[in-house]
């Protein structure tokens, strides 16, 4: 018989309630009121989860100083990153693909560079006719794009900063130009006036230059500041004294309205472990908020996927890509898949396995390299005894993370996401669960699919991703 790994994760007794589920679009502080200084700005994530917002240091004499960058690491509390160069203050914030943090330094009219691996804060480009340097995007190509508003006349205006640090005025004329980011596929540039309340869109050239601008929309109401794309290139918007968050589509429809718990949210960014977590910085209650949303950050998508070289096996829509057999054997599965039917769904990032009567199973018909990482996150409903099929079953993980030898797994939560990681080498496997290791050299074939299967009880599963290893 052909052997194959059967990761057979759960047999709960847990109850799923609709509690345990994202409730997306509905806000909550992150860290507690005036922890950051009024400057608070800036947030980005980078490639491993972590948030930088600048401007948190308290002194001892209980007053605030501008001039630092934070770190929020997942479930701590923010802590001084760095502190910048004497007389720099930093404002937005963007990773490259590489890891490199780039800082907007309006005092200074700088972009700054900051190594991850030594902290060294290098001058990246130095524009001394430049109002303020406020806001930065960086397109696929690493090229930076920055908005520079000048506040007091109520004009702005746009600069290219190429990857060897030289800057070119790319947009003249403008209004105070503010929230900026480019679109999914390169070709496009956005940007906002805070004052004058539009939003526009520029057509990016070959080289980096700017075409005609187009408006895309005009609010009658409050002011602006940052804005960024999801995966999907709908732009989110903080409103300045309107205390919420607009999601937009790319022609310019209100899509959504999230209210922030504050009256000034002052920019935002998107991570997690999905990218489906936004983060707003307030400035009201000087302040990070948080809130879930349907689909990742662009910024995130794009450092997940350059950065790691992985593969999203589900697209967090449908069932592309995926179906299931009726009475098929593990091993007889050949990639052809059927059109899948109400036991499965796909919504929100969340792909349902549901039994119904029965044992089913969801193939994917990817096609594996022979050694490679494989990643997904699961949550199972009640009695659930399911799992992910990795070529096959056979191997199994022993038995339930519950009952069987592994129930005193003590990172394992039952009703919350939990991430499995299976990497294969030629025929040997090794897996963890939330970082702990349920098996290591298991011998499987060096081919087959993967599926997905629920028995007795529904499974849910997202982030489902390929990453393949070098030999």
């Amino acid at each position: 018989m052909r052997h194959v790994l059967a990761l057979t994760l759960l047999g709960l007794t847990a109850t799923l309630s609709a509690a345990d589920k994202d409730e997306l679009f509905t806000a909550k502080p992150l860290t507690e009121k005036n922890s950051f200084t009024p400057g608070i700005e800036g947030p980005c994530c980078d490639a491993a989860g972590k948030l930088y917002v600048v401007n948190l240091k308290l002194n001892g004499d209980g007053t605030r100083k501008n001039g630092d960058i934070a770190v929020i690491a997942p479930g701590s509390k923010p802590s001084v990153y760095i502190d910048l160069p004497e007389k720099s203050v930093g404002n937005g914030i963007v990773f490259d693909t590489k890891g490199f943090m780039y800082v907007a330094d309006y005092t200074g009219h700088n972009v700054l560079k900051i190594d991850p691996k030594t902290k060294a804060v290098a001058v990246f480009a130095h524009e001394p006719t430049a109002n303020q340097p406020n806001d930065l995007a960086i397109a696929p190509n690493g090229t930076l794009y920055a908005s520079d508003p000048n506040w007091a006349k109520g004009t702005g205006q746009l600069w290219k900063v190429a990857t060897d640090g030289k800057f070119t005025k790319v947009a003249a004329d403008m209004g105070t130009t503010n929230g900026i980011d480019v679109s999914p596929d390169g070709k496009t540039l956005y940007v906002n006036e805070s004052v004058q309340r539009n939003v526009w869109s520029f057509p990016i050239q070959a080289d980096g230059t700017l075409g005609e601008k187009k408006l895309l929309k005009k609010f009658d109401d409050h002011g602006f500041d940052g804005m960024r794309c999801d995966a999907d290139g709908n732009l989110y918007i903080t409103r300045y004294g309107a205390g919420t968050v607009v999601k937009m589509s790319p022609d310019g429809k209100i899509l959504k309205e999230i209210d922030v718990l504050g009256k000034k949210p002052s920019n935002i960014c998107f991570g997690g472990p999905d990218g489906r977590t936004a983060y707003v910085t307030e400035v009201e209650f000087n302040r990070v908020v948080t809130f879930r949303v349907d689909r990742p950050g662009l910024a995130w998508a794009r450092l997940h996927a350059k950065e790691t070289g992985t593969v999203e096996l589900f697209n967090g829509k449908d069932l592309t890509g995926w179906g299931y057999v009726k009475g098929a054997t593990f091993e007889g599965f050949d990639g052809k898949t059927e059109s899948s039917d109400k036991r499965y769904s796909a919504k929100d990032g969340v792909l349902v396995v549901n039994p119904g009567k029965g044992l089913n199973q969801l193939w994917t018909a990817a096609k594996f390299p022979t050694d490679f990482e494989l990643r997904l996150e699961f949550r199972a409903g009640v009695n659930a005894d399911s799992g992910l099929f990795v070529r096959g079953p056979q191997l199994q993980v022993r038995d339930y993370l519950v009952a069987g030898p592994y129930k005193d797994l003590k990172k394992y939560k039952p009703q919350d996401w939990n991430e499995i990681v299976v990497v294969v080498r030629g025929e040997v496997a090794h897996c963890t669960c939330n970082g702990e290791v349920l098996n290591d050299k298991m011998k499987v074939p060096a081919t087959g699919p993967i599926g997905l299967e629920a028995d007795r009880g529904q499974m849910e599963y997202r982030n489902i991703r390929l990453k393949e290893l070098k030999p």
